[in-house]
């Protein structure tokens, strides 16, 4: 399903990156296998997203979602990303922000929160941190300033620059049981919970 390659002017990366399958893992956290079988799950609902459909597209599907796994997993900046891919940064923001979100809305039924019991269960595990159940961390992507949009959602005032903000919370055995990704340079991971 995925869109003919050669009617795109950005870098095919995901025929390069997955000759090298270290490498690949390294950057997405999967196989090329497991990538493609990722992609061809959720490929239709990616199709109907806006920002796979007009005229200035210059990357296929494929590497859209290739681009926005790196981003989440790596974390570079979307300059760096503008460069592997051959696009404009601005592209690079837009396909990320349309990307994860239709990514999120496959996989969030895949998180089973705990019960009750469970999580009393999972206490004392930590020697430091007795009563912890698990650890909640966040990370700031930083974004070029918008050009578009209103840049004050995207100021972070404590950081100094414009970003956009990862979380992610682990149980104690080291499992991640929930992210959240692309939430604005003005809010905080406080928020979020």
């Amino acid at each position: 399903m995925d869109d003919d390659v050669d009617e795109h002017l950005g870098r095919d990366i995901f025929t390069q990156l997955s000759q090298r399958r270290l490498q690949f893992y390294d950057a997405t956290g999967e196989t090329p296998e497991t990538f493609l079988v990722l992609f061809h799950n959720f490929d239709h609902l990616l199709y109907q997203a806006p920002i796979t459909r007009g005229i200035n597209r210059r990357l296929n599907r494929r590497n859209m979602v290739l681009l926005t796994l790196i981003w989440l997993k790596c974390c570079p900046t979307y300059n760096f990303l503008s460069i592997m891919f051959d696009i404009l940064p601005r592209q690079v923001s837009r396909i990320v922000n349309e990307v994860w979100s239709v990514l999120y809305a496959m996989l969030c039924s895949n998180i089973l929160w705990p019960t009750r019991r469970q999580w009393r269960h999972k206490r004392g595990k930590w020697n430091k941190l007795k009563e912890a159940v698990g650890c909640i961390d966040g990370t700031s992507h930083a974004v070029l300033r918008p050009s578009n949009e209103p840049q004050r959602v995207y100021y972070s005032g404590n950081r100094g620059f414009h970003c956009i903000h990862t979380q992610v919370i682990i149980d104690n055995n080291k499992t991640i049981v929930h992210v959240e990704s692309g939430f604005l340079g003005h809010s905080n991971d406080a928020k979020h919970l």
